[in-house]
């Protein structure tokens, strides 16, 4: 399949098997090595080249369910923001989940004012939730946002219901 498939597959439906060979197969490309440190190395190594603070981001895997990950809303919106202003944007925007409509956003904003307007990568796990991309203002005019809650104390449900009031 063509990586565009790929990586809309695995941004919309959150394939994390789909990530990690994403990330095998980067390192194997960049340094000839297909593991996980290679590819680990080839993105901090890309994100450095573009300016990105790295410091204080930690990667464990290519799907982001280690604990061991560690990011800060700054630097996902500092790779959002790289994503915006290359000539891949539009493509990119595309694999993400759109809010009340597509992907693990589907049943997020329905019926609200952010329905169809909210294009993001939400992620979960026990006691964290986030969600990082970009929302339609309604001058027209495209947002970037990253949220994220470690060990909050609601239920899951309610913190989800958080976020969707701010989106």
């Amino acid at each position: 399949p063509k990586l565009y498939s790929i990586v809309s597959e695995t941004n919309m439906v959150s394939r994390n098997l789909f990530a990690e060979h994403l990330l095998k197969h980067l390192g194997l490309k960049r340094s000839g090595r297909g593991n996980r440190q290679s590819g680990l190395n080839a993105i901090m190594s890309f994100w450095s080249s573009k300016n990105v603070d790295t410091r204080g981001m930690f990667l464990f895997d290519g799907s982001g369910i280690s604990r061991h990950n560690s990011l800060t809303v700054r630097q996902l919106a500092s790779v959002l923001s790289y994503m915006k202003s290359t000539g891949h944007y539009e493509s990119f925007k595309n694999t993400l989940p759109e809010a009340g409509k597509s992907g693990t956003l589907r049943r997020l904003c329905q019926g609200t004012s952010a329905e169809g307007k909210v294009f993001a990568k939400s992620g979960t796990m026990s006691r964290v939730v986030s969600y990082a991309g970009y929302v339609t203002s309604p001058n027209n005019t495209t947002l970037i946002f990253a949220m994220i809650t470690n060990n909050f104390s609601c239920s899951m449900d309610e913190m989800k219901a958080k976020y969707e009031k701010i989106m």
